[in-house]
Parts: C-alpha cells; sequence; structure tokens
C-alpha cells in the first residue's frame, strides 16, 4: 500500500486496488482496471494528491454548523419538562368509515399539566392488529399543526380488530437535537451521558482519544485532522491531539466512547421519555376488507413508483408481508429463494441492518455455519477495516462491504486500513467484468449519520448517486435497491423519527436522477406495523423486511 510521504498516512485509493484485487474468494474474483482506477483519482479533487498534503491539518471552523430549525421549533419551549405530550393525558378515539375497510383514528394531545396543546411536530404511529390472526397493517398520521393529528388505516381482513397509537418523538425533544447539532454539531450531547465516534492517537505509549464529526466543526477542538482521503473520499475530521508532540499522523484506530460534556447545560439533555403508548388499544369491527392491486408484478415495477407509493405499502397477514400496491406469486420458502438467487451476485453495501440480510442469506440460503457477527466484522486482529465479505454457495454469491465512517461499532477499536467509501466499491464493480444482468445492489445510509448535521448526509447521498450514474453506464440491466430509515424510539440514542424523516426527505431529493433504477424499500411501514423500537428488528419483523425485499426480485 501507498504512503503519503508527507504525512505517513496510508492512501485509501492505492490501497483500494490491491485491497480488492486480493479478494479471490469462492470463486468470485473482483477485477479491477487500474487505469480507471488511476482515472478515478485524478478527476475527483478530494482524492488528489495535492489535497491530501494540503488539507491532513486544518483549523476548526469558526462557526457552527448552519442548521435550520424547523418551523414547529418556533416558540417550543424545550426547557420545560411539562410541555412535553403526555401519553396518558392525550386522548384517541377510532371509527370504520361506513362501508369501507378504512378506519380513522382521531388524536388530541395533552401536555404533562393535562392542558391541550396548540402546536404540532410530534410523531405519532398508529396501526392495526388482527386478535383472531396475525394480521398487522400500518396507518398514515396527518399532524395538523394545533396538537390534533388524524390517523388514517386501511384493513386487508374482516372482523375484530385492535387500533394501537404510540407517540414515538415529541417536538420539545427534537428541537433540543436541533439545537445540539447548531450549537455542538452532533445531536449526542443532548443525551445524559454523550458518547460517539473518537480517533485514538498514540505516541510512544501515550495514548489521546479526541471526537469526530463528518463535516469540519467539532465542539472543543482548536484544530481538526482531516482523515477524508483515508475515508475513501468520505468527509470524516477529528479533533486534533492537545500534546504538541503528537500529529495526525499519530492516529492508531477509531473507536465509539464517552464524550467531555462538562461545558453542557442541563438544558440542553432531552426529556425522558419522550415516547410510550396512548392507554389502552381500541377495538372497532371492519366488515369488508380492502382489496389489493393485483394487476401489476412487483418484479416488474417500475423502480420510480416505490419512491412515490401510497400508504400503505404493504400488511403482515397469514405469516408473510405481503405488497398492497403490486402483486408477487413467490412462495417465500428456501426452495424458491435459492431457484431464484442462482447465479447471482448480491453485493450488500451498507451498516449493521444491512448485515442482518445478510446473516439471513448465509444462515438460510446459502447454508453457511458461521454469520458475520462482530469478531468477523473486521479483519483479523483489527488489521483492516473490512473482515470476510465475499461468500458462495448454491451458486449464489454474496458480497458484503460496510459504509465508510461515520460507523458507529461498539467495540473497542475500529482499524483504520482499507476503508472503502460505495463510490469506490461501486466504481470498481463497473471495472469489472461480471455480467450486469446477474448483480443485485442492495444499499443503505442512515442511521449512523442522523448524530450529525443534514448537509454533510445530503453530501454522502450525492457522492453516491453520482457513483450510480457511472454504474448504470456499464451495468444498465443490474438491479439496484436502497433500503429506507427504520423508525428507532431510544432516548438513550441520538436517534429521532422526526429526523429521520427529514432523511428520506433528501434521499428523494437527490435520488431524482437514477430513480428510474433504483427500487426505493420502505421498511419505515413494516416498523411501524410490527411495532419494532430498536434499530435492529427480529423475528416477523426481519422476516418481513427480507419478503418485501425478494418480492421486487424474484
Amino acid at each position: 500500500m501507498e504512503q503519503n510521504t508527507s504525512t505517513g498516512l496510508q492512501i485509501a485509493p492505492s490501497g483500494t486496488l490491491a485491497f480488492l484485487k486480493r479478494q479471490k474468494t469462492l470463486g468470485f474474483i473482483i477485477f479491477l482496471n487500474a487505469c480507471f482506477m488511476i482515472a478515478y483519482i485524478i478527476n475527483y479533487q478530494y482524492l488528489t494528491e495535492g489535497s491530501i498534503k494540503s488539507r491532513d491539518l486544518v483549523d476548526n471552523n469558526s462557526g457552527s454548523p448552519q442548521i435550520i430549525l424547523p418551523a414547529f421549533c418556533r416558540g417550543i419551549q424545550t426547557s420545560n419538562k411539562y410541555s412535553m405530550t403526555s401519553t396518558a393525558f392525550s386522548r384517541a378515539s377510532s371509527e370504520v368509515v361506513q362501508g369501507t375497510s378504512n378506519i380513522v383514528v382521531n388524536i388530541e394531545t395533552f401536555n404533562k399539566k393535562n392542558v391541550k396543546k396548540s402546536r404540532g411536530g410530534d410523531i405519532i404511529f398508529v396501526w392495526a392488529n388482527q386478535p383472531s390472526g396475525d394480521g398487522r397493517v400500518p396507518g398514515k398520521v396527518i399532524d395538523h399543526g394545533n396538537g390534533s393529528y388524524t390517523g388514517m388505516i386501511r384493513v386487508f381482513w374482516k372482523g375484530r380488530t385492535k387500533i394501537y397509537v404510540r407517540l414515538v418523538s415529541t417536538a420539545e425533544n427534537t428541537c433540543l437535537r436541533y439545537k445540539a447539532l447548531k450549537k455542538y454539531g452532533n445531536i449526542v450531547y443532548t443525551l445524559r451521558q454523550p458518547y460517539g465516534l473518537r480517533a485514538i492517537f498514540v505516541d510512544k505509549n501515550v495514548t489521546e482519544l479526541t471526537p469526530c464529526n463528518t463535516n469540519n466543526f467539532i465542539y472543543g477542538s482548536s484544530q481538526l485532522c482531516n482523515f477524508t482521503t483515508l475515508n475513501g473520499g468520505m468527509s470524516w475530521f477529528c479533533g486534533h491531539p492537545t500534546r504538541h508532540t503528537f500529529r495526525c499522523t499519530d492516529l492508531n484506530f477509531f473507536s465509539l466512547g464517552p464524550f467531555n460534556s462538562s461545558a453542557e447545560s442541563p438544558k440542553d439533555k432531552i426529556q425522558d421519555p419522550g415516547h410510550g403508548m396512548f392507554k389502552e388499544p381500541m377495538t372497532v369491527n371492519v366488515r369488508s376488507k380492502s382489496p389489493r392491486n393485483t394487476t401489476e408484478s412487483c418484479r416488474e415495477q417500475t423502480p420510480s413508483m416505490s419512491w412515490t407509493e401510497p400508504s400503505p405499502t404493504g400488511y403482515y397477514l397469514k405469516r408473510h408481508w405481503e405488497p398492497a400496491n403490486c402483486h408477487t406469486a413467490l412462495m417465500h420458502t428456501v426452495k424458491s429463494y435459492r431457484s431464484c438467487l442462482r447465479n447471482k451476485t448480491l453485493i450488500m453495501l451498507g451498516d449493521s441492518t444491512v448485515r442482518q440480510y445478510v446473516n439471513f442469506f448465509l444462515k438460510d440460503i446459502l447454508d453457511f455455519d458461521s454469520t458475520i457477527g462482530k469478531g468477523l466484522t473486521f479483519g483479523p486482529n483489527f488489521e483492516t477495516y473490512h473482515g470476510r465479505n465475499t461468500f458462495t454457495n448454491h451458486g449464489i454469491t454474496i458480497i458484503y462491504r460496510k459504509q465508510a465512517m461515520p460507523l458507529h461499532f461498539s467495540g473497542d477499536k475500529i482499524p483504520i486500513n482499507n476503508i472503502l467509501s460505495f463510490p469506490q466499491i461501486l466504481d470498481s464493480i463497473t471495472a469489472d467484468n461480471i455480467s450486469d444482468s446477474s448483480i443485485i445492489v442492495l444499499l443503505n445510509y442512515h442511521t449512523h449519520f442522523t448524530a450529525f448535521p443534514p448537509e454533510k448526509y445530503r453530501e454522502r447521498v450525492r457522492h453516491l448517486v453520482e457513483s450510480l450514474k457511472r454504474f448504470f453506464i456499464t451495468k444498465p440491466s443490474a438491479k439496484v435497491f436502497f433500503k429506507g430509515p427504520s423508525a428507532c424510539i431510544a432516548n438513550a440514542k441520538w436517534w429521532d423519527p422526526q429526523i429521520s424523516l427529514l432523511y428520506k426527505k433528501i434521499l428523494k431529493e437527490e435520488f431524482v436522477d437514477v430513480m428510474d433504477k433504483v427500487t426505493y424499500l420502505n421498511i419505515w411501514e413494516i416498523g411501524v406495523a410490527h411495532n419494532v423500537q430498536d434499530v435492529h428488528p427480529h423475528g416477523d419483523a426481519l422476516k418481513s423486511q427480507i419478503h418485501q425485499f425478494m418480492s421486487f426480485i424474484c
């Protein structure tokens, strides 16, 4: 691997070439065209040799990120814990629209002093369950901006139905998180015990840790180390060590751990709890079930339709997730999945939620005894960012690569060698001779970015879209999917469903030019239907995501 003579840092692009060429595993070889990669490096300023030399050490941005507070934050009393919505006092009622399978849920929110709220901004979920079966369907909620909300649910079964209402995000906590982004550049400072990604510098057995961020504003750091090139060309900065003997080249690992929070005000902390169920579920009797759109096959559906699909996009019934706006005849069995995927290469790029998909296919479809756990996430002895990543059996090949930093890995250390960005990986596939008709790509960007300023997420997505445009020039028949955000609910984390919806909006804005080539997987509604609160779904919720994915492939 080449080294930058001025900094001593290992340069990701050259390392990428050598690293990918070594990935000859189980019958699949990734070939790179050296001339193509040289052109790639020259054409992108953030990967040039000159930028590496000049931007290794930079001054901290004197101003905080340009964060625009949402309109509903105007006048919100974020420091008054009694102004938050109370699930104990808030009220909901439901009724079935006569002669239909549609249920209307009327919601009125009250604060913790039992006073009717006059502002909106909360995120509320509604969904329906089938008490006599396993049916589940998500609803849609309209925020009227005055403390009142209307939920609408379309049911796909007859009979007794239970309606559930959950507060998943309060306007007060969301506004606190936006203010933290503006003041600190990172949402984690709103947590009772802030923690996040750090750089570990080591020099002569002396260690110092500094916080990292996707942009060049890091609270408490006067100078920063620019590790963008090390991070596969994707924006990544860490505070420069305070010891005068340390240099940026003394970077040893990244890690996840606590931040110094002594300078923060208690008023900056989120109020707990910021979510909860509305009392007891309501029960209605549905006399007719909603018809499905069965005129078009999900597999043949134009990808652009998936970005504008009406709610609900699907429902769970009889142990399967069924698309609501297209038809699939696929049997969700090991045999049918293997038959569909034979002679295919699944390239799965993303975080641990994508790794869940990989592990399902490895264990259930490819018959591997082991899956990719934390021990196999990185290379042996943490020497490289990517561990084993190519698997083949039953004529099916699966390739898994993690996203570049930020990656909140709950271990002591994250390797800094051979970090690859999605654009680099996609460009390597573009230069490879694998048949485009056999390629299936699954992409995901979300949870690890929601702690940071939204414009950096937009920047990362924009780089991805540009690489997809290049990819489709040489691989026009490849099937590409983007797994959308899930609704994570946890005050001990930086997650916020309101901010996730903003990121979903950014995705739709940036993907406009490739929507006709990329299918959007709306897993948000699957999470609502299954009442998923954690970032990692399990059981029927995870199976529903797999069912949805495969319905568009087979």
